[in-house]
């Protein structure tokens, strides 16, 4: 079962390990969001209907409440919905 805390929680990927948030619109989730991007060009933001908005020069991601933001191996910041990150992860510890 996947657990929804509002804090940064490790979860593996076969055979990767991977750092992940549920996006919920607060302020708590958007602070560990920002702690685990190490790209100084992506830019996080939140919308009026509290959608989190992920800009880079390229590409504009829109991460709807309930959403994870995953840290890939390669530092990249991943959207999933909860369907695919259910489907796709496992939480290591609680």
């Amino acid at each position: 079962m996947i657990a929804f805390a509002k804090r940064i929680e490790r979860f593996q990927t076969r055979p990767e390990e991977v750092q992940a948030v549920r996006w919920d619109g607060s302020q708590e989730a958007l602070l560990a969001i920002d702690k685990i991007n190490e790209d100084p060009n992506l830019f996080i933001r939140v919308a009026s209907d509290q959608t989190l908005l992920l800009d880079t020069i390229f590409i504009e991601h829109r991460v709807s409440v309930g959403s994870y933001v995953v840290r890939w191996v390669d530092k990249r910041l991943l959207v999933f919905s909860p369907d695919e990150f259910a489907r796709h992860f496992e939480l290591l510890c609680a």
